[in-house]
């Protein structure tokens, strides 16, 4: 049996438990989102190596057989997971998290990219 999913409401500015954000679609409808989310299974236990990460892609899978909680969306595993990767690997490599970055950012929000568009909303 999986164990129940936990909600829990969060802002974007940085902690570190965020470290970056990706945007990957456009919600058409926030309730039938809340819905697909919530049935999303926690299989901790239940599967090995199951890890959070796994929980995100089961998610996807789900908001992109049920067309209608989203709009415009990028919902592949594949390209998700790598500009995710990538965005948080650039961030570390321009040191936006050590104190040595020669840019200019608010330290408070979270660097945000934007999977639709192309480009960075957040530095």
């Amino acid at each position: 049996m999986a164990l129940p999913f936990n909600e829990e409401e969060t802002s974007t500015v940085l902690t570190v438990r965020l470290l970056t954000q990706t945007q990957i679609s456009k919600v058409k409808d926030m309730a039938a989102l809340y819905e697909i989310l919530r049935s999303v299974p926690i299989r901790a236990g239940q599967v090995p190596r199951w890890n959070c990460v796994a929980w995100v892609r089961e998610a996807l899978e789900m908001i992109e057989a049920n067309s209608k909680a989203t709009g415009t969306a990028v919902l592949d595993w594949a390209t998700v997971v790598d500009a995710a990767m990538k965005y948080s690997q650039d961030k570390i490599n321009s040191h936006r998290f050590d104190g040595k970055a020669t840019y200019a950012f608010d330290p408070q929000l979270a660097p945000t990219y934007d999977l639709l568009e192309g480009k960075e909303v957040i530095a």
